[in-house]
């Protein structure tokens, strides 16, 4: 059965995830014929339409739409806001399929379904989260059938689906299962977490072999750096930490921030202690060190909501229509 906000992330190349965009509507709205365009090139227009596939007599699927737009004499039916129920071989009902849009072929019975769709790339990594599991699915198979015409294929330790958004943590509570699962995304662990008020917030934190590689990194170059003077050493720490900062400083990931702070002056401190057998560097004499080079963390990015983009997305197919009906996260601040 299809579960309220189940989202599925497919990806290729490097990382795989989804990001769940859910709504909701309350009261009585009018048919979406009232405001849909498409009404003005169909040959019918039907709201509250209902349709039966039966197979020898027995109820296969049942199709219910707020609006139904009939094209092509009747054999093919764009619909909006629609439910299909299927059946066993029994009658008895098994399933239920939402989505917000969908297009029915009266012909073959072949019913798309299409619900929120969220998609991001960034050189070969793509991210790619659905509303409905079975939009997921379908794209996961025909991504793979397109790829094999050019000889390629994903990577099968770097390709997943998963359940992720808003609502997965209380879904798959209710199934008794722990907690969503996190995907990595250009240099971040994308977690589903709370905010303040309870309410889903997207969190993302740098992730943890990537700070490991950079401190280790970090730590070969102050050993080549050691016998140069402290102030310079500090000047250019202090442009290292100020570079990563610029980066990572995103919101909800101020705790990796702070740690990379005190990391790096750990090897500092580590560094100048090797300088000689009779180095006495304390942590009082670091820490002076610390406040007078190293930018102490904080947030430099603002919420994705803040964004020029986001408050003016030309880009996007409903740029024109107000309000923009996605929420950054997911939470209200």
């Amino acid at each position: 059965m299809m579960r309220r906000g189940l989202a599925a992330a497919i990806a290729a190349g490097v990382v795989a995830l989804g990001m769940t965009i859910a709504g909701c509507t309350s009261g009585k709205t009018p048919p979406v014929a009232a405001r849909d365009p498409l009404a003005d090139s169909a040959d019918q227009v039907f709201y509250h339409a209902k349709s039966r596939l039966t197979d020898h007599g027995v109820m296969k699927s049942e199709l219910h739409a707020d609006t139904g737009y009939f094209f092509d004499d009747n054999t093919r039916i764009e619909m909006r806001v629609d439910t299909t129920y299927f059946f066993t071989v029994t009658g008895a009902p098994n399933a239920v399929l939402t989505s917000r849009e969908g297009t029915y072929n009266t012909r073959t019975g072949n019913m798309e379904a299409r619900g929120n769709v969220i998609y991001v790339r960034y050189a070969d990594d793509i991210v790619a989260g659905f509303e409905h599991e079975s939009d997921a699915v379908r794209f996961l198979a025909e991504l793979r059938e397109r790829l094999e015409k050019f000889a390629l294929s994903l990577h099968p330790n770097k390709t997943r689906l998963i359940e992720f958004g808003r609502h997965a943590a209380g879904d798959r509570k209710k199934r008794g299962l722990g907690k969503p699962e996190t995907f990595n995304f250009l240099g971040f662990t994308h977690i589903c977490g709370r905010s303040r008020r309870g309410l889903f917030l997207l969190h993302r934190k740098t992730r943890r072999d990537r700070m490991r590689v950079k401190l280790r990194a970090l730590k070969a170059e102050l050993k080549r750096r050691m016998h140069e003077p402290i102030p310079k050493q500090g000047r250019w720490l202090a442009q290292v930490v100020r570079g990563y900062f610029a980066y990572h400083a995103v919101p909800t990931n101020y705790a990796r921030l702070a740690a990379f702070r005190f990391h790096v002056t750990e090897l500092w401190r580590q560094t100048l202690r090797r300088r000689s057998q009779k180095d006495w560097t304390t942590w009082d004499r670091i820490s002076r060190l610390e406040a007078a080079y190293l930018p102490l963390p904080r947030i430099l990015h603002p919420w994705p909501d803040a964004r020029f983009v986001v408050k003016h997305p030309r880009w996007e197919p409903g740029a024109r229509i107000a309000p923009a009906g996605i929420c950054a996260g997911g939470a209200q601040r």
